[in-house]
């Protein structure tokens, strides 16, 4: 993507003359800051949801939340009056800019703010018009199906044995009973929120959402606001860690909005060793696709399972918000 084809794009809105874009990260993929004449908005390129029904469930949401007091970027309307462009072959789309900065790593306070937002979220968006029905896209890369490439390419390594052994054996107990559903972000991570104080200011990128165990969200935004590695922002250390106090309050503050029961928060451990793993299976997928054995990848995905599995023993206790934000271990 580049600034010609942002501007071609964006002739389908009624947002004036561009007068400045600029991608959000180092990868132009993803998507960029523009300025227009109209204000500031975000342009990103459609890349999961690509069919009528899909954009329209996705951007339906976003602005079925912000009504609701949950803060998601809402998707413009073009001229038309529909909520994404097609320009080139390819698919865009115009959200509202959210005000807010960063996660700031170890920051505990927005780590609970992430949790009230992430509950707010499952108790809104749960109610939203075919949310109960909505299921992964067909082309949706699944835990199973990274698995089942990994033991194509590399049945013979004993890492890789190693790996689906334990993800297997950390799924069978995880789902060994049902577990409350809600609609999933799926990606509720640092990347895709910003925050005023303390909370959530900003809520993007809602094109994974589906019907599941809320569970296993609450556990991914764990690893995903309270795991500091090297290279962060304000990160000096040299070994990666999980912050145990940034775990416990993410989980305190889903909590002031949806208890989980005991039951379940006694799994949530075992639910933070599945997630490290789904994570470690979508890694190697990604990086092997040469199909040479990368040992540097191999070695930091091991690293940080051993580093949730050694957390989760420590993980018990109350959070900060009182006894109900506590972890089993």
């Amino acid at each position: 993507m580049n600034e010609t084809e942002v501007a071609e794009a964006l002739a389908s809105y009624e947002l004036g003359a561009l007068r400045k874009a600029e991608p959000l990260d180092i990868d132009p993929r993803r998507p960029w800051r523009v300025w227009t004449e109209r204000g500031k908005f975000v342009f990103k390129e459609c890349r999961l949801n690509r069919s009528p029904e899909d954009l329209s469930f996705e951007h339906g949401l976003a602005a079925w939340l912000a009504e609701r007091g949950c803060p998601a970027a809402r998707a413009v309307p073009t001229r038309s009056g529909e909520t994404w462009v097609e320009s080139g072959g390819r698919l865009f789309a115009v959200y509202v800019h959210m005000p807010g900065g960063p996660f700031t790593p170890r920051d505990a306070g927005q780590a609970e703010g992430a949790g009230v937002c992430l509950a707010r979220f499952h108790e809104i968006a749960s109610a939203y018009e075919g949310a109960g029905a909505r299921r992964p896209p067909a082309h949706y890369r699944t835990p199973q199906s990274d698995a089942a490439v990994l033991r194509d390419r590399w049945a013979d390594r004993d890492e890789v044995k190693w790996l689906l052994e334990g993800f297997e054996r950390v799924q069978k107990a995880l789902f060994s009973r049902p577990l409350e559903q809600a609609l999933l972000v799926n990606d509720f991570s640092t990347g895709n929120v910003v925050f005023e104080g303390q909370a959530v200011s900003g809520l993007f990128d809602l094109e994974r959402c589906y019907w599941g165990p809320r569970l296993l969200d609450v556990a991914n935004s764990v690893l995903w606001f309270s795991i500091v590695e090297t290279g962060q922002d304000g990160v000096a250390e040299h070994e990666d860690k999980l912050d145990i106090a940034c775990a416990k309050a993410l989980v305190g503050g889903y909590e002031m909005v949806r208890p989980l029961p005991d039951w379940e928060r006694r799994l949530l451990s075992t639910a933070l060793r599945w997630q490290i793993r789904r994570w470690a299976l979508y890694d190697l997928v990604d990086v092997q696709q040469p199909g040479r054995w990368r040992a540097s990848e191999w070695n930091h995905c091991k690293g940080q399972i051993e580093l949730v599995d050694a957390a989760c023993e420590r993980l018990a206790g109350p959070g900060r918000s009182g006894g109900r934000g506590a972890i089993g271990g």
